[in-house]
Parts: C-alpha cells; structure tokens; sequence
C-alpha cells in the first residue's frame, strides 16, 4: 500500500508540473503571435498535457501499431516541449536587454524548435560503437568486454531495435557481454518475443537489474529473462576466467549496495555491475577493480545534462580512483528513455578492452 500511494503521489505531482509547463510555453507562444486565449486554447493544454500518461496507459494495457505510433508522437512532443522552454527562457533572458519583436522571436522559436527535433530524432534513431582500454590488476590475459545499458525495450525501443543491438554487439566478438540494468522500459507488456532477441547473442551474458526493472516488478521480469540465455546476478557473483563478476541489485533501500558488498568475499581483478554511477574512490575502498554502470543517458538531450551532473559527479564516461588501480565507466546508454531523442549524446554500445595491470 506504502509503495501505491508513492507512486500515485509522484504521479500527481508530476502531472501538474507538466500541465504547468504546458500552460507555461503555450500561454507564451500565442503571446508572442497575439492570438487570445479562449475554450480552445485551455482544451489544448490538457489534451497536449495529458498525451504522455495517457497513451503510456493505452499502450501498456492494449497495445497495437496505433497506440505504438501514438506514443512515440507524445514522448516526441514531451522532447519538444523541452526545447520550446528552453529556448522561450533565452528569449525571455534576451529580451531584458534587447528588444526584439514579438513575430520575429516566436518564428524563430518554433523554427529553432524544429530543427533541433528533426536532428534529435535522427540522432536517437543511430548507435554507435565506443572502445576503451582499461587495466586490471591480476588480469591474467586480456580481455573484451561488450558493456550494454538502459536499452528500453518497450513502445518506442522494441524488438527490432534489440536486433540491430544483438548484430553490432556479435560482430564485435566479445568474450562476454555485460547488461547493467534498464533492460526494459515498462512502456509495453512483457513478453517473450519483445525481448527474444537476446538469445541470438553469442557470448555469455550477464545481467544485473536497474530501476524500470525494479518499477516494472522483479519477480515478473526474472520470470521472463529466466526464459532467455542471460545470467542474472541478483546481489551474487560468478566467475569469467578469473575475473569475479559481482551484480547488485537496484534497490530503494537505504546502503542496499554496502550491505550487499558486505555480504560477498570481494578477490581482484572485481568487476562490478551495479546500475547506478558510484565514484572510483568508494570502488578503491571496497576492494572493487572496476564498476561498469549506467542510468545518466548523459543527460540525453542538452541541456538537461547539467542537472544531471549535479545529481551524478561520475555522470558519464571513464574516471579512475587515485591509486590508479579502481575504475567506473558510466555509459551513456544504448537506448533512450521519453523522447526518442538525442542532443549532446548518443546511443552506445561499448567495447571494453581490459589489460594487464602495469605498476610501472
């Protein structure tokens, strides 16, 4: 009962945030061209307000290629209800200093807002290939590693967009792949054949869980993925040659990861799947060689990244403890989550080379 009324108060707070927004952006947009507001103009903002919610709900419960196509229009106009702010906010900045007249501004807003979409769109549609290097100690040979994260298989990502995920992964022959979390969306049902295409990987597969597995229900999902070739790693570890492979759970709970830690006899070289971005430093303290981690999607659209930087330091891309011998990639993500939409980032599979510890 706790958790429902959680998640219908986030709901609602939600909801009247983006209807706010709503009002907010095209209360400014008919300002900009003098058109008056009337029935018509306050129907818009609720019906455009409540697209999002609306047809995730429609989808969710019976899905089809019109509630498909639906929902990747709302999750688009959510993308560009972000820029239209952004950029009434520059004109809004600028006009305190300038005066710039009212049609010019709101033509070239609605232009700009265009422009960005349609490069955004194609942007989020690509995925391409990142390859790092990184040294273990006690490695004993090298060895490749394809690092998968918050792929979104659901309404906007769905089981074609695994295929071509599967294809580049395979053609890059890795010893063995790892997924950390956010395989899923929880915008479609859970099937079998959404998620079928991971059987076509050709190297083992591990897989820890993130927080739309958590919000789409554990239990379900594991029923589902035990039906596939993954290993799920629930707060356990395994072994790849001699490497220990540790996955930890997405978990609400207060110190979930230190207490999970706690419980597992940590041996280098460690390799940690654990959804959410730690730092290098904490790794070096818990004895852990290298974190693979993932949920920031970069920010996924500029510039919504630099409130994501401020809530995750380590936000994207390799950083190393100061004894050099503890690391955490944080990918930037393979699929996108809302807005199918990409700017200032891009979907990523990564190859990851682990080499020998060198002390020298």
């Amino acid at each position: 009962m706790k958790r429902s009324v959680q998640l219908a108060t986030f709901l609602s707070i939600f909801l009247l945030i983006y209807l706010g927004i709503h009002y907010y952006v095209l209360s400014a947009l008919v300002n900009l061209f003098s058109i008056q507001k009337n029935t018509y103009f306050y129907l818009l903002v609720v019906i455009l307000a409540a697209s999002f919610p609306i047809t995730s709900f429609i989808e969710k419960k019976s899905p089809c290629k019109c509630t498909r196509y639906l929902h990747f229009v709302s999750a688009t106009w959510m993308g560009i209800l972000f820029y239209l702010v952004c950029l009434l906010l520059v004109y809004q900045i600028a006009g305190i200093f300038l005066t710039i007249p009212k049609i010019a501004a709101g033509t070239t807003i609605i232009s700009a807002a265009i422009i960005l979409t349609a490069y955004s769109l194609t942007n989020g549609s690509k995925i391409k290939i990142k390859t790092i290097e990184i040294s273990l100690e006690n490695l004993k040979k090298e060895i490749k590693i394809v690092q998968l994260s918050d792929i979104h298989i659901g309404s906007v990502n769905g089981p074609n967009y695994l295929k071509r995920i599967v294809e580049k992964t395979n053609a890059l022959s890795p010893d063995f792949i790892a997924i950390t979390g956010d395989l899923v969306d929880g915008t479609a049902p859970l099937t079998h054949e959404i998620i079928s295409p991971i059987n076509n990987f050709k190297a083992p597969v591990f897989f820890t869980t993130g927080n739309h597995e958590f919000y789409e229900n554990f239990d379900k999902v594991f029923k589902l993925l035990e039906r596939t070739k993954l290993k799920i790693l629930k707060d356990s570890k395994t072994k790849f040659q001699n490497i220990q492979l540790i996955g930890i759970n997405y978990s609400e709970e207060k110190n979930h990861l230190n207490n999970a830690l706690k419980k597992i006899r940590i041996k280098h070289p460690s390799l940690l799947l654990y959804h959410l971005p730690t730092n290098p430093e904490y790794l070096s303290k818990n004895n852990i060689n290298l974190q693979l981690a993932g949920h920031t999607h970069k920010g996924q659209i500029f510039p919504f990244n630099f409130l994501v930087r401020l809530a995750y330091k380590n936000f994207a891309g390799l950083y190393t403890s100061k004894n050099k011998k503890s690391n955490i990639y944080v990918s930037q993500g393979t699929g996108t989550w809302g807005p199918p939409m990409r700017l200032g980032s891009f979907n990523e599979i990564t190859l990851i080379k682990l080499k020998k510890f060198n002390s020298r």
